[in-house]
């Protein structure tokens, strides 16, 4: 039998209540945040397969969006119509937003969401770009469908030639 110290064993109860006190207080999402997460995955999975039918899906019909390079779409029609152009000059591009916290207010009927993006696509000279942040979007929930009203997306960092040492005009 081997012998284990009086400090070997404090070091190991205090990482085995480190651990139990640290996954008990991870928050679980609420039923109602499960149901915005996988309207969530549900617009990742349209945007990766350039489905705008999937993705109008996920949006109200005012829905507003500020892209990382600032460019404001006022209207669901508006975004898939820029999100098309996109996908025709860029045919591997890939968004993909994943959750950090949902918060729900039910009696509102709206939530909060916070998390981290990235994208990625291959410009037409073959440079490779992979550009990521973090984002925020407001969620509406109407006759009984979580919706996505708004998205706001910050870029914190972009890896991959001209396109990303050039950036949107500052001034706009």
């Amino acid at each position: 039998m081997k012998r284990v110290s009086m400090k070997q064993r404090t070091l190991s109860c205090c990482l085995v209540s480190f651990a139990t006190a640290f996954l008990s207080c991870r928050p679980e999402w609420s039923e109602e945040a499960s149901l915005i997460n996988a309207v969530r995955e549900q617009s990742n999975q349209a945007l990766a397969a350039h489905d705008t039918v999937s993705l109008a899906q996920c949006f109200t019909v005012d829905y507003n969006a500020v892209t990382s390079v600032n460019v404001a779409s006022a209207g669901r029609s508006l975004f898939l119509e820029r999100m098309s152009k996109r996908w025709e000059s860029r045919p591997d591009l890939i968004y993909r937003r994943t959750p950090s916290t949902i918060d729900v207010f039910p009696g509102w009927k709206m939530a909060g969401e916070t998390g981290r993006w990235e994208g990625t696509w291959t410009e037409l000279n073959g440079d490779k770009i992979r550009i990521a942040g973090t984002y925020y979007a407001k969620w509406h929930k109407i006759d009984g469908a979580w919706l996505i009203r708004a998205e706001i997306f910050a870029p914190l960092r972009c890896v991959g030639a001209k396109y990303c040492s050039t950036g949107p005009l500052l001034d706009q």
